[in-house]
């Protein structure tokens, strides 16, 4: 840590990953404070690098007020960054940060003395990694095995407003949103200079801030590039192109009914800085998340636990999981088989008992000669006699009730025919 805490290089030394990670770190607002009475998180941070009020309040209305702070303050030194974290009491950050921190400073120092090779001279390993370099510092992060940089919007704009491209790349930079411009950021050597933004476009960026001017209309290739951020768009089903109208000109068809920044009309009821910064914000929030996500699936596991995994993986097939006995009182008893038959077989005798049978058993009917017959399919005089009863008795009971209830229905239309003859 002593040579951190020394070191000159600075801020913009360091790599969007390491500046990522110490934005997670510091965005969380902490409760206690330091032992100087500094929060301890990018707030007091701020303070330690001498930002005013007005600063803080700024930062804090960014998506990531670290990152924000970090581009702000990026020609400062790494050591007074290192100090300011000790100031606040964020020894955690400096512990988790330390190597790579230094790796950048490292670098930083090596390039600047002219010992590092070109990134011509370097193997990147296959044809399919030197697609991939669109931007400068891609190279780096694919020796180093990290993710390539994303953005959260491609400004596209002509070379005759490059001064206003300009403005908008300082106010909203300070404001910690990540812009690409083919200026900065698009490596040379491209065969197809168009052929590189539409792959920024479509893979890095996650908008299109097209500054809309009579010049840029003019221009083929521009409005090309405007029709495919939109297609791109309806593609992803989101919000892809961004139109800012920087001066008065007539919109073609696919640009009329956009809704749309207007710079034109001046400062109305909305500032267009504040709005492009909320519209801005969102893509910024989304690159934010995608990168907690990425770092917290990075981490790796405790070695236990590893071992354990592999352990389980090893044995899987061989080891099975001992069931526990039961005790005896715990278990249900099982029923007989005599019982749960006998519902079954008293339910026949029932019926068996209500209707009349012929004079031969079942073993006769169904054609075997000479099977033994049980004593309730045994056919009886006396038997028979009291079913044909019993059935007599249930057939006269309803014949019976029938013939009441039809002189019943007499009686009544009598009554009713000798009330109307009165």
């Amino acid at each position: 840590m002593g040579d951190l805490d020394s070191s000159e290089s600075p801020i913009a030394a360091l790599t969007s990953p390491t500046k990522d990670k110490l934005a997670l770190m510091l965005n969380g607002q902490k409760i206690l404070t330091s032992d100087e009475g500094l929060p301890r998180d990018w707030r007091g941070l701020a303070q330690r690098l001498d930002c005013d009020m007005e600063r803080q309040q700024q930062l804090g209305r960014a998506a990531s007020p670290a990152a924000a702070l970090l581009e702000h303050c990026r020609a400062l030194p790494v050591g007074q960054l290192w100090t300011a974290l000790a100031a606040i009491g964020r020894l955690d950050v400096q512990d988790d940060t330390q190597e790579i921190v230094a790796a950048d400073v490292a670098r930083y120092q090596e390039r600047l003395s002219g010992s590092v090779r070109t990134s011509s001279a370097l193997p990147l390993g296959s044809a399919g990694d030197d697609e991939e370099l669109l931007c400068v510092g891609d190279a780096e992060c694919l020796r180093n095995g990290q993710p390539l940089p994303t953005f959260d919007a491609f400004l596209l704009y002509d070379d005759g407003d490059a001064e206003f491209a300009a403005e908008i790349v300082r106010r909203m930079e300070d404001r910690g949103i990540k812009l690409c411009d083919k200026e900065r950021h698009l490596l040379p050597g491209v065969t197809f200079e168009h052929q590189g933004i539409i792959r920024l476009m479509e893979t890095r960026c996650h908008r299109v801030l097209a500054v809309l001017s009579p010049r840029f209309l003019e221009s083929a290739v521009n409005k090309f590039l405007a029709m495919f951020a939109q297609a791109l768009g309806l593609d992803k089903r989101g919000r892809m192109l961004l139109p800012c109208v920087y001066q008065k000109c007539t919109l073609p068809s696919y640009l009329m009914y956009c809704s749309r920044l207007d710079f034109t009309r001046g400062i109305g009821l909305m500032d267009p800085w504040e709005k492009m910064y909320d519209t801005l914000k969102v893509a910024m929030a989304t690159r934010v998340r995608s990168i907690s996500s990425s770092v917290s699936e990075s981490r790796p596991a405790p070695a236990a636990a590893a071992q354990s995994k592999a352990r389980c993986n090893s044995t899987s097939g061989a080891l099975a999981v001992p069931r526990t006995p039961v005790p005896a009182a715990c278990e249900p008893p099982e029923k007989p088989a005599a019982a749960e038959a006998q519902p079954r077989s008293a339910s026949r005798g029932f019926l068996r008992r209500l209707l009349p049978t012929r004079g031969r058993s079942r073993g006769s009917e169904s054609g075997t000669e000479g099977a033994p017959t049980t004593p309730e399919s045994e056919p009886t005089a006396e038997t028979d006699q009291q079913r044909r009863g019993q059935l007599g008795k249930l057939f006269n009971h309803g014949k019976d009730k029938h013939k009441n209830g039809k002189h019943k229905a007499k009686a009544e239309k009598k009554k009713k025919e000798a009330l109307l003859a009165v």
